[in-house]
């Protein structure tokens, strides 16, 4: 059994502050003059070059986020007797997919709106 520090994952940086982390790498890493004398074939390598470098980052960073969380297929006993099989929820979220779905949570069973009309214990998704 695999067993997980969750404490020493890293923070998922936001959406903003991921671009930034990825284009100042990019600003640092890469050459960054470009002058109108150069022919046209160099300012493309140039770019292409900026662009190749800023792609392979964010593929770094994302694997590297990835990676890093803990594989969900993998459970402690005790969590896993206690977590219920969710085998039939994803086959009928797409048929409900009109209605808002919800979810009953003492069985967790997808219930539709239309159809119900207490769900009170349920929690919308």
């Amino acid at each position: 059994m695999v067993v997980y520090n969750f404490k020493k994952l890293q923070p998922v940086p936001s959406h903003k502050e991921f671009v930034d982390i990825v284009l100042t790498r990019t600003q640092r890493k890469t050459p960054s003059t470009v002058h109108s004398g150069f022919h046209i074939a160099r300012i493309r390598e140039f770019y292409m070059r900026k662009v190749r470098f800023t792609q392979q980052t964010f593929h770094d960073k994302l694997s590297l986020i990835v990676d890093e969380f803990p594989k969900l297929d993998v459970r402690a006993h005790v969590l896993a007797s206690r977590a219920p099989p969710l085998r039939a929820l994803p086959a009928l979220t797409s048929r409900l997919a009109p209605a808002p779905l919800l979810v009953n949570t003492r069985l967790l069973l997808p219930v539709n709106a239309r159809t119900c009309r207490t769900f009170t214990p349920s929690t919308r998704i």
